[in-house]
């Protein structure tokens, strides 16, 4: 390529530089220490629905506001183990085959701190009910019948 200065490539490197203008209108680089502004409304969205608890030990608890029935939706499950040796979380559409959602087990986790898990399922068969072994509760959103 022939260059018209020197016969030289110019000194120009083209890029994009993540940053925002400040108060004052100066160009301010992002970076992790001075991470860009947020500006506007967060809106989160939920089903709407409190959380239904399952406690430890249970079999086949039913996920439900009265009946619970076919169609109902399973929006997420937060898993949180009361010990770091917490049991398994199993879950069945209608008495289904059970998913096993969350091993556990001796030592399976390393501190307390909730797992969530998000679905969106809905039954196709009845009922959702929930099985959770020792040391291990799970709040469940969704909509049930």
């Amino acid at each position: 390529m022939d260059y018209p200065v020197l016969n030289q490539a110019p000194d120009i490197v083209q890029g994009v530089v993540p940053g925002y203008l400040d108060g004052d209108g100066k160009f301010v680089p992002a970076s992790a220490a001075n991470p860009n502004p947020v500006t506007g409304t967060v809106t989160v969205t939920t089903s709407g629905y409190p959380p239904l608890k399952v406690a430890a030990s249970q079999t086949d608890y039913t996920l439900q506001t009265s009946v619970g029935a076919l169609g109902d939706r399973i929006e997420s499950i937060t898993i949180r183990p009361v010990t770091t040796s917490p049991g398994a979380v199993s879950i069945k559409d209608g008495g289904g085959t059970a998913i096993t959602l969350f091993t556990g087990g001796a030592s399976s986790v390393g501190d307390l701190s909730p797992r969530p898990i998000y679905l969106n399922w809905v039954s196709i068969v009845g009922a959702w009910t929930m099985t959770t072994g020792a040391n291990v509760e799970v709040l469940v959103s969704g909509d049930f019948s």
